[in-house]
């Protein structure tokens, strides 16, 4: 059972994704390709079995923040070759969706950048024998 939360969705809800898992062995790898959100269980020893008697699926989540407006997918997929597919659009909220921010060097990257800055001035501008300076190429 895969489920999307919560109901309704705009793009200034932080979305989760609720799926059973039907065996504790099994190890979720979790990808985004595109619009689609991939569930892969796998086990992580082949062969290893189940558990006898077998257990009742218990859930999980998958915390994938806010979206932009759109059409997704939800694709799970087992071992046993059982693939569950949800589809669930995202609309317009009121909030803007926020945009990356321009990277910054933060303070020790500027005195680092300083301190280069520095190293190389001086190396390039070196006294000649008769005590002027000539900007080395």
């Amino acid at each position: 059972m895969i489920e999307v939360k919560p109901e309704n969705l705009t793009s200034d809800d932080n979305v989760e994704i609720a799926f059973d898992i039907v065996c504790p062995f099994f190890v979720n790898t979790k990808t985004i390709v595109g619009s689609q959100f991939i569930i892969d269980a796998d086990w992580p020893v082949p062969g290893q079995p189940c558990g006898s008697p077998p257990v009742p699926p218990f859930p999980d989540t998958w915390s994938v923040g806010r979206l932009q407006t759109g059409e997704y997918q939800v694709i799970a997929k087992s071992p046993f070759g059982v693939q569950e597919t949800l589809a669930f659009s995202v609309s317009q909220g009121e909030l803007p969706f926020p945009t990356p921010p321009i990277p910054s060097l933060g303070f020790a990257g500027v005195i680092l950048l300083a301190t280069a800055l520095v190293w190389i001035a001086n190396k390039a501008f070196k006294p000649t024998p008769k005590g002027s300076t000539q900007l080395k190429g």
